[in-house]
């Protein structure tokens, strides 16, 4: 389902910042349930393809519908919680746009780890929100994301196609502000590789980066977390190419995708941060049921990363080679 046949469900400016808003209240109030949830009643409840489901989760996907239900009332697309996806995928053409996607509880192991434990600290996890007017990511219309560890919503509007406006709090943040921010005179990177076997692929990227003076800085198991610790000038870029590893296989927490990221991505985009697969292609350009493999860094260093990761085998037979930009024409029949 692409942009040109979604035109009629196109969302007003006005539209779209009142739903900035709402999601903003949205998220800020299931995440703050989330965090008073009883240490003794956390546990697993089911596991599906890899991932533990566990009371966490269906405690903050309760409460993420009541306040849904209070603040949107009717919505007119489709309401779609992460959960939910497997089946969306293969009945696309049954999705009506806009689309809101949800996350309840981004970071799950984060969250009933941190919550379960008797010395407490900030748990890296989040509730997150996005409303997209196509299955093309530049028509993200509007997102939220309450982070846990900061108890602060970081949300975003589109202004219009490709452009957004981002806000912490209500309150309208610049590239001056972040993009540049560092203090230190290192370089370091965020290479995840949560939940794949594949860690050799993991060290070849970490190794290729090191080539070029950019050390890894490990990750936190959430990679919205990871996109928020670029903002918070924790890192300086992240490399997420679990998609492209060897060995890669439908499994749900084994790569990267849109409803784990998609609602920070206008964020960092309007504040400067350069977003880009492996070829240099803008996130923009992506698609919701992307198996996402994406660069995220400082505008300074957006070349000198994509370069390095060319050199490496998975990465470089998306390619061209030089012999594929001849093109042999039949030899003329001659007499």
């Amino acid at each position: 389902m692409g942009t040109e046949k979604c035109k009629h469900f196109l969302l007003s400016q006005t539209e779209r910042t009142e739903y900035m808003l709402k999601l903003s209240r949205v998220v800020k109030e299931t995440g703050e349930h989330v965090l008073h949830i009883d240490r003794a009643k956390i546990f697993d409840t089911v596991e599906v393809a890899r991932h533990q489901f566990s009371t966490v989760d269906a405690e903050a996907s309760s409460k993420l519908r009541a306040a849904l239900d209070r603040e949107l009332g009717i919505f007119p697309g489709t309401v779609l919680e992460e959960s939910d996806t497997p089946r969306a995928r293969l009945e696309p053409n049954q999705l009506k746009y806009p689309l809101l996607l949800c996350d309840a509880l981004e970071g799950s192991t984060n969250a009933k780890r941190g919550l379960a434990a008797y010395l407490r600290r900030p748990i890296l996890a989040g509730t997150l929100a996005m409303i997209l007017e196509s299955e093309e990511l530049c028509m993200v219309a509007a997102s939220a994301f309450y982070d846990f560890a900061s108890r602060k919503v970081l949300a975003s509007f589109r202004t219009e196609t490709g452009c957004f406006v981002a806000f912490i709090d209500e309150r309208i943040v610049t590239q001056e502000c972040i993009v540049e921010t560092k203090g230190d005179s290192h370089t370091y990177a965020i290479i995840p590789g949560y939940s794949h076997a594949n860690v050799e692929a993991r060290a070849a990227v970490e190794s290729a980066l090191l080539e070029v003076g950019i050390e890894s800085a490990g990750g936190s198991r959430s990679s919205a977390q990871d996109l928020v610790n670029l903002l918070c000038n924790q890192a300086d870029a992240y490399v997420d190419l679990r998609a492209l590893f060897p060995g890669s296989t439908e499994s749900r927490d084994e790569v990267l995708h849109t409803w784990d990221v998609g609602g920070l991505l206008p964020v960092l985009d309007s504040v400067g941060f350069r977003i880009t697969d492996v070829t240099g292609q803008s996130w923009q350009k992506l698609h919701i049921w992307d198996r996402l493999a994406i660069v995220v860094s400082r505008p300074a260093l957006q070349s000198r990363i994509l370069d390095a990761l060319h050199s490496l085998p998975f990465v470089a037979s998306l390619f061209p080679s030089e012999n594929q930009n001849t093109i042999n024409y039949p030899r003329p029949a001659l007499g």
